[in-house]
């Protein structure tokens, strides 16, 4: 247990660290950034369409895809 609490006391010290050495990435061409936002529209919409014929787990898989790829766009799209 002791060890729990100090693993959880250090982990936001650790990822305070990580965020410092954060690199900055040049900003992606706008075609490329188009194509990931349709993608993350494609994801979304074949995951509407997999919860309608009843499959929650694909459906779920396909929203966690579209938000990876979302987490991508705001990394190498946005300013």
């Amino acid at each position: 247990m002791k060890k729990l609490v100090l693993v959880l006391s250090l982990l936001p010290s650790f990822t305070l660290l990580a965020q410092d050495s954060e690199k900055k990435f040049d900003k992606w061409p706008e075609d490329i950034c188009s194509l990931i936002m349709q993608g993350v529209g494609g994801y979304l919409s074949a995951s509407d369409s997999t919860r309608k014929m009843g499959d929650e787990e694909g459906a779920q898989k396909l929203v966690q895809v579209a938000a990876d790829y979302a987490t991508i766009y705001d990394v190498v799209c946005k300013d």
